[in-house]
């Protein structure tokens, strides 16, 4: 079962997806996040770059496991570089 632990408009820009992930990820529920649902290509990037950055500089007990979101090809090349799973399922689909 997925849960949302945090949730934020990012303008549906880069900058904006990469200092909303920081601030996710500094959090108190930044150790429960698992997984990143954005609704477009320049959001996902930039929480994508935040995701690399913290996984490149703590300890690989536990990254973020999934990217589920409704954007084109283009970012699941740099997900996977990322270490990450790209799944195509809305969030919609997996609550309850």
């Amino acid at each position: 079962d997925m849960k949302v632990v945090k949730s934020q408009s990012c303008d549906f820009t880069r900058a904006r997806g990469k200092e909303v992930m920081e601030a996710f990820l500094k959090s108190p529920e930044g150790k429960s996040i698992t997984a990143l649902y954005a609704h477009n290509d320049d959001m996902a990037l930039g929480a994508i770059q935040a995701l690399r950055a913290k996984l490149h500089t703590s300890a690989p007990s536990r990254p973020a496991k999934a990217v589920a979101t409704r954007t084109s090809a283009s970012v699941k090349p740099r997900a996977r570089d990322a270490g990450l799973t790209v799944s195509p399922r809305s969030p919609d689909a997996a609550s309850g």
